[in-house]
């Protein structure tokens, strides 16, 4: 699917147009090869970027051919629910032309939405690359702002961990730090583009005035590097403490397990021996039972206070 955005001074926000002209957004969301072809004879871009846009596996880089400007950063997507984790990361394709903005992501995401929806203010789609940085800025606030749902739902799952420890809530746990690994490495390359792109910016004097947002973005990049892998930390360290508690609760039942299998053994070697084949103490007397009965609890009472005094159990 192909749309066309443009923004008219005096509008707000973004206006969808049925067909491109200059100055315009296009925005591809999975684009069948047709379209893709469309787009490339439109606006001029090769094929080889264009394939390069439309890679489900491409990783974070910057690319220039001729006039065109390939930049592609990896963008947070929530896969079913936020606060089970279920959140990976996907790459997003910006290629600045001389009179177009394209933009190619293989589904709908949050960080391009924000533009359509009017959520974010001063946008011009004539000033492209300084339009691409913008794009890349509301990238790194998503990923803060997933990073703290991550960290909600971290805090859940250990409340509900301290009062009862199931699979689920540590699957759940492992699941968050699965996702937060994916975000380390998709925050890394981002950063590297964007420090990639500061520098050639910084070169150019037609782009000067976007050296503000690209310091935004530096900043909000590593903000979210730092708060991923304080969550990381967090999250290691509480499946850690909580495996250790599983095993001190396992060497607690197997200890109090192994007391009571020697006192129960106790009786059971006393009535061993008065149930030889042979003339033992007491044959033959009524109260003989009862005086084996009595060595028996007496030796059990003395190794259970034992026991006890040891901290056995």
């Amino acid at each position: 699917m192909v749309n066309y955005y443009v923004t008219i001074p005096g509008a707000k926000g973004l206006i969808e147009i049925e067909r491109p002209q200059k100055n315009c957004w296009i925005h591809a969301e999975a684009p069948t090869a047709e379209e893709a072809a469309l787009i490339s004879a439109l606006t001029g871009i090769s094929e080889n970027l264009m394939k390069s846009a439309l890679d489900e596996e491409e990783t974070a880089h910057i690319d220039v051919e001729g006039k065109a400007k390939l930049i592609v950063i990896d963008i947070p997507k929530k896969i079913e629910d936020a606060e089970t984790g279920s959140i990976s990361t996907i790459p997003l394709t910006l290629i600045c032309t001389d009179e177009y903005l394209v933009s190619v992501c293989t589904a709908t995401t949050h960080v391009l939405n924000d533009f359509f929806e009017g959520k974010v203010k001063n946008v011009d789609t004539a000033q492209r690359p300084k339009l691409a940085y913008q794009i890349m800025y509301n990238n790194s606030v998503r990923f803060l702002y997933y990073l703290r749902q991550i960290d909600r739902a971290s805090d859940r799952i250990q409340k509900s961990l301290s009062k009862s420890m199931k699979n689920e809530e540590l699957l759940q746990l492992v699941d968050l730090q699965k996702t937060l690994v994916f975000f380390s490495a998709a925050l890394t390359a981002n950063y590297a583009v964007t420090q990639r792109i500061y520098n050639m910016v910084k070169l150019d004097q037609n782009e000067r005035d976007a050296l503000d947002i690209l310091d935004d973005v530096t900043i909000e990049n590593r903000q979210a590097l730092e708060m991923c892998s304080i969550y990381r930390e967090i999250i290691k360290g509480t499946l850690d403490a909580f495996a250790a508690i599983v095993n001190n609760n396992q060497n607690i039942v197997m200890k109090f397990l192994t007391a009571i299998t020697i006192l129960l053994s106790i009786p059971m070697v006393v009535a061993g021996f008065w149930g030889m084949n042979t003339e033992v103490p007491f044959e033959g007397k009524l109260w003989g039972f009862w005086v084996a009965v009595g060595v028996a609890l007496v030796i059990s009472v003395v190794i259970a206070i034992f026991m006890a005094r040891k901290k056995m159990f």
